[in-house]
């Protein structure tokens, strides 16, 4: 069966065969002008994402407008509508459905009040939502210049699309019931410097953008470095990553084993297998490694060193197996000791074989800030990022033709 999508904007669309109805009908059961679904206008803060309240009003002579396949009380005639409501006009076996299928996009918090007012201007004119926060309803990130920022790395990861700024101001011309504009015609300029390395992969992420959300379900994070756990860890959420620790200082030893612990716990309580993998991000120094060791073992997964550019990397691809290929297995080696001279015994002492200070410390591409303690519950849910051009955010309500 053939499916269309029709986004409409605030204010009304009509249906019908006049040719000044924006969702046309040839059927001669139809009138020149049917029906008209109209959206209300966001009246609060565009930074909230909710449904339009939406109606049906009915234009028809012969009544012959059906919701869910019960008659409309008759011309002139309104009905809410909600989601899912089946919409059939005349006796036009074409059915339509009401779908609330917001586009949201994000903008930095570094732009001027006075850009941001002028955002807010353009966004409301195309029944949009503004919002300098990364959530997980965004669905494009307006970026002028591609960069390899958390803000990015949170929209490959929820299968966002990167646009310049001028995709909104497209949008905003756009008629209801007319597609939206084509992203690809709205590129932001390419990467350049250092991060001009994952050219290839945004490339392809771009041309057919999909979410990663579930990628990392299997692989737990042991951050070495505070600095690579603030610049990658929201995104690493996003992607899926159902445990991350930060073990940078001997003093954060007895945390992290806790946490890991506690995810050992968790995984037994709910039935579910061990975690394919721990990523040691970007390493970890040798203290740290030798006493997270034992319980590291016990575990019985692989443990890898896994360098900041090698996550970016397998995130862009939407593909553990990338960041895999650049990391260096961790060993752990047993000895066999006696405990005394009258009646030999031995034990195992686990020691740890660690990689190369290449391995263990990468530069970090961006400068995230550091210190601290881990982010608050609302920093989980949502990136505010320094580097990223205006993003915006918009909703709008979608008919699905069937």
């Amino acid at each position: 069966r053939h499916h269309r999508r029709l986004y409409l904007r605030p204010g009304g669309t009509q249906v019908g065969r006049a040719q000044t109805a924006q969702i046309k009908a040839t059927h001669q059961s139809v009138s020149r002008i049917h029906a008209e679904i109209v959206i209300d206008a966001c009246a609060g803060a565009l930074s909230e994402v909710a449904p339009l309240p939406i109606q049906l009003v009915d234009h028809s002579s012969t009544g012959h407008t059906f919701i869910n396949g019960k008659p409309s009380a008759g011309k002139g005639h309104s009905r809410p509508l909600v989601e899912g409501d089946g919409l059939t006009f005349g006796v036009d076996p074409v059915t339509f459905r009401v779908t609330w299928s917001p586009v949201v996009f994000s903008y930095s918090s570094r732009v001027s009040p006075q850009d941001v007012q002028n955002m807010d201007s353009v966004t409301r004119s195309a029944g949009a939502f503004l919002t300098s926060d990364w959530t997980l309803e965004c669905t494009h990130l307006v970026i002028e210049q591609l960069a390899i920022t958390p803000k990015l790395l949170c929209c490959i990861a929820d299968g966002g699309m990167p646009v310049s700024s001028s995709f909104l101001h497209a949008l905003s011309h756009c008629a209801s019931a007319e597609p939206l504009p084509d992203p690809h015609q709205h590129r932001p300029r390419p990467l350049v410097g250092m991060d001009a390395e994952y050219s290839s992969e945004l490339a392809a992420f771009m041309e057919v953008p999909r979410p990663r959300r579930t990628m990392l379900e299997s692989i737990w994070i042991v951050f070495g470095v505070r600095q690579a756990y603030d610049a990658l860890s929201v995104a690493l959420r996003h992607s899926g990553a159902q445990l991350q620790v930060v073990c940078a200082s001997e003093e954060q030893v007895p945390q992290a084993l806790d946490e890991l612990r506690r995810g050992v716990s968790k995984a037994a309580a709910e039935g579910t297998p061990p975690p394919r993998a721990i990523w040691m991000v970007p390493g970890l120094d040798e203290p740290m490694m030798s006493a997270l060791a034992p319980l590291l073992q016990e575990i019985g997964v692989a443990c890898l060193a896994v360098s900041h550019k090698a996550v970016v990397g397998g995130i862009l691809a939407g593909d553990p197996e990338v960041a895999h290929r650049e990391a260096t297995a961790l060993q752990f080696q047993q000895q066999q000791h006696a405990e005394n001279n009258t009646f030999p015994q031995t034990q195992q002492a686990q020691q740890f074989v660690a990689p190369s200070a290449a391995v263990r410390r990468r530069a970090i591409p961006w400068d995230a800030g550091g210190g601290g303690t881990a982010p608050s519950e609302a920093v989980k849910a949502r990136v505010k990022e320094e580097e990223s051009f205006p993003n915006t955010q918009q909703q709008q309500q979608q008919l699905q033709q069937q």
